[in-house]
This record gives structure tokens, C-alpha cells and sequence, in this order.
């Protein structure tokens, strides 16, 4: 076994959902975390189904901890869910509560690094609206971090905000550009019940409106990033790297200007982040931040 579960993050991380949670990894030296942030209506366990099997598989994540964060992605909006995650992150990383450490393993407690863990860098993997919020909360970040540090200058950031805010950010089929309202509507029709359907639909979600495409919400967020990442071109968090969907009929696949994407064949919205043993194509982008044809992408 590479990694440990910790079932509930809750119980050490705020703002959390009940069902987050880590593997953590068993090396000593592990100084690399990687946060997954589910999308519209998803969970942190069924939007990378199988993501979790091969890290356990894969020598390369031996010296990484992977979070999946949860949160209110149905009834909260996008600033205040971009709020609740830039918290989440900033409580990860650099270097999150020695608590977090103290495992249950097969009913037994121990501690399985005495000295806690400092993050020497994380990435940020969102998919849907997880890429809108990833990418909203790395502004927050980054605004606080200058404003601690009194300067516009990167050099001046405190080190408690140096890590999440040079992070690479990694998303899968974002929002960021809107969603078909009509095509997200229906793919909720087989996750959601009747009820709360029709409610999402009668403005009963805030989130569900501000990703409609023109909203005020995407614009800024498009304005801001593209503003930073030209002020600041050597800041990665601000030049996301996309794996788009083949066919996808809930968003608009359109980068910001300083992305960097790629398109994996064969897939769709709710696949595209979903590797599994013969589908290793999402699995290698999160490892990677690339894809080649070779990997089934264009």
C-alpha cells in the first residue's frame, strides 16, 4: 500500500464537505500535494473514479499526498465556493495541521509523520465549475498574498502564499467560458431527483445562473487572469493547462489567452477526467500537465 486514507478531511481541514478526503502517501519525504476540485453536482469520489487506483499503482506518487475536496457546489455561488476552496488550500498548503497525520490504520492509531510535512509545491486539479472556482480562488490568494506583502512584487509574498499561488493548475473540460445550460440541465436529470431539478432550474442555484455564458462573474474572471498573467508571465497559476472533451455538449471549450489545453479523444464531459487501466489519458495529463497523440489526444 502507497498511501492511507484519511476518510474524513473534515475533521481537520474547514470548510470541507463530510465525504473529502486524503491519501496520504507513506514515505516520510513526501513534499507534493495534489487537490482535486469536483464540478457542478459531482463529488470527490465519482468525478475521478478510478484516479485514485492508479495513483496507489503508480511509483511516481509515492512522494505525493492527493486531496479530494468537496464542497456545496449546488447552493452556494461561485465567489463564496471560491472562498470555502481558497481556505482549503491555504490550510494544505504549505503545510497543513501535524493532526492530519495521525492515522487509523486497521484499528490502529499512530503517527505516520511525527514532524508533519511542508509542501515544496501542489497542484490544482478542477473539472466543470471546480475550474472555475480553482481558478477564482488562486485570484483570492494571490491578491491577499501581494496585499500581506505590502508590494506588487512576486519576491514579497509571504511564504505561507508562495506555494498555492506558483501552483500548476491542471483543469478538465472548465467552465470558465459557460455552460449550455439545456445540456448541464440534463445531465443533472440522471444525478439529482425531480424535486431539486426543478428548483435548480427556477434560480434555486446561484452557481447554476453565473455559469450561463456572458455572465458578469466569467467575464471578470477572464478579465482578471488575463490582466495578471501579463503582469506576472513567470506565475503558472495563472496560465492553466485544459484537457477540453472530445464531445462535449455542456461547456464551451474556449482557453483564456494564456492557457495552454489539449483535447482527449473519445471522451465527454463526464469522462474526460475519469482514467481507468486502459484509460490512462486523464491519469497521465494530472501527472504531466501534457498530452501527445500517442496518449490519445489532439
Amino acid at each position: 500500500m502507497s498511501h492511507i486514507d484519511v476518510p474524513k478531511l473534515n475533521t481537520n481541514i474547514s470548510y470541507v464537505s463530510k465525504d473529502s478526503y486524503g491519501m496520504l502517501a507513506e514515505a516520510p519525504e513526501a513534499d507534493h500535494a495534489v487537490i482535486f476540485v469536483h464540478g457542478f453536482g459531482g463529488d470527490p469520489f465519482k468525478t475521478w473514479a478510478h484516479m485514485q487506483d492508479l495513483i496507489r499503482s503508480d511509483d511516481n506518487w509515492k512522494g505525493t499526498d492527493a486531496f479530494f475536496v468537496g464542497y456545496d457546489s449546488i447552493r452556494e455561488d461561485v465567489m463564496l465556493s471560491a472562498r470555502y476552496v481558497a481556505r482549503i488550500i491555504s490550510q494544505i498548503c504549505p503545510k497543513p495541521t501535524v493532526s492530519l497525520f495521525r492515522a487509523d490504520v486497521r484499528g490502529t492509531n499512530f503517527q505516520l509523520r511525527p514532524d508533519g510535512t511542508s509542501y515544496k509545491s501542489v497542484d490544482l486539479v478542477g473539472h466543470s465549475l471546480g475550474g472555475v472556482v480553482l481558478r477564482q480562488a488562486v485570484l483570492l490568494l494571490l491578491r491577499e498574498g501581494l496585499d500581506a506583502g505590502g508590494s506588487p512584487h512576486l519576491a514579497k509574498i509571504p511564504s505561507s502564499y508562495s506555494a498555492p499561488c506558483s501552483a500548476r493548475v491542471l483543469l478538465f473540460a472548465p467552465a470558465q467560458s459557460g455552460a449550455r445550460i439545456a445540456g448541464l440541465a440534463g445531465v443533472l436529470s440522471n444525478i439529482l431527483g425531480f424535486e431539486q431539478l426543478v428548483k435548480i432550474l427556477r434560480g434555486g442555484s446561484p452557481s447554476f445562473q453565473e455559469l450561463e455564458p456572458g455572465s458578469p462573474v466569467l467575464q471578470a474572471l477572464r478579465d482578471e487572469t488575463t490582466y495578471l498573467a501579463e503582469m506576472y508571465p513567470t506565475l503558472r497559476s495563472l496560465r492553466a493547462r485544459i484537457a477540453w472533451a472530445h464531445t462535449d455538449r455542456i461547456v464551451t471549450s474556449l482557453d483564456f489567452r494564456h492557457d495552454t489545453s489539449f483535447t482527449i479523444l473519445d471522451t465527454r464531459h463526464l469522462s474526460v477526467c475519469k482514467p481507468s487501466h486502459g484509460f490512462r489519458a486523464p491519469f497521465i495529463f494530472v501527472n504531466t500537465g501534457t498530452l501527445t497523440p500517442k496518449d490519445g489526444a489532439l
